[in-house]
């Protein structure tokens, strides 16, 4: 799996190609799964997401064509992990150590608590588990994120230019700049972005094991490059 981010495939693609269903539906598939979503809750969320484009689309429901049972779930789930084995054993490795210590640190060393993992009710260790897995990823990125944008906020090159940047929407910055700098701008903001910290031996790819991929747009809206 790790060869898509090499060669910059797109994930929910090659997972959509896999799955036989919309990229749209494969964002489902990946973020669900990843943090701990099982065939029965995929599936009711599956259907859910075909339901909302049938309103949003204003498209006739087709209950038989739309509706993503248990055991069609399954299949979707086990062909995942087909795929992309290696989430499984990040995902018991990072439970195992939840588990062991009570708790999970991001990258950076923040700690989640997690008390729930050493309780008698399996309910409470699956969400936990769930917790620590999500608590990894998604508490880096947010680290990330922060000290991408002070490195935005604080460079000279960005500054001469004009840019400043008034807002963060998930794994989104959006910023302005004169329109006659916007491609100068374009490539000082993908350097940063790709380069977060110093690459070592071990992580060549600016402190990571696989590179880290960023597209800057420019526009005069957010609709516009969105």
């Amino acid at each position: 799996e790790a060869e898509e981010l090499f060669t910059k495939s797109d994930i929910h693609t090659s997972t959509a190609e896999t799955c036989r269903c919309s990229r749209d539906l494969a964002k489902v598939v990946n973020f669900g799964i990843i943090y701990g979503m099982y065939p029965k809750s995929l599936g009711f969320t599956l259907t859910k997401a075909n339901w909302d484009a049938c309103l949003e689309e204003h498209g006739e429901w087709d209950a038989l064509r739309d509706t993503v049972d248990e055991d069609m779930a399954r299949d979707i789930y086990e062909g995942f992990f087909r795929k992309y084995a290696g989430v499984k054993t990040y995902q018991k490795a990072v439970s195992e150590r939840a588990k062991l210590q009570g708790y999970i640190e991001t990258r950076h060393g923040q700690r989640r608590h997690l008390p729930d993992v050493w309780s008698s009710e399996w309910f409470l260790v699956s969400a936990a588990m769930r917790q620590a897995v999500n608590t990894t990823i998604q508490g880096h990125v947010g680290e990330l994120m922060l000290l991408l944008m002070n490195r935005v906020e604080r460079d000279p090159i960005l500054r001469s230019l004009g840019f400043r940047q008034f807002m963060q929407v998930h794994d989104e910055v959006l910023g302005e700049a004169p329109k006659r700098n916007s491609e100068e701008c374009k490539r000082r903001l993908t350097y940063i972005f790709q380069n977060p910290q110093e690459p070592t031996e071990s992580f060549p790819y600016s402190g990571y094991r696989v590179p880290l991929i960023f597209e800057a747009k420019a526009g005069s809206t957010w609709g516009r490059v969105h």
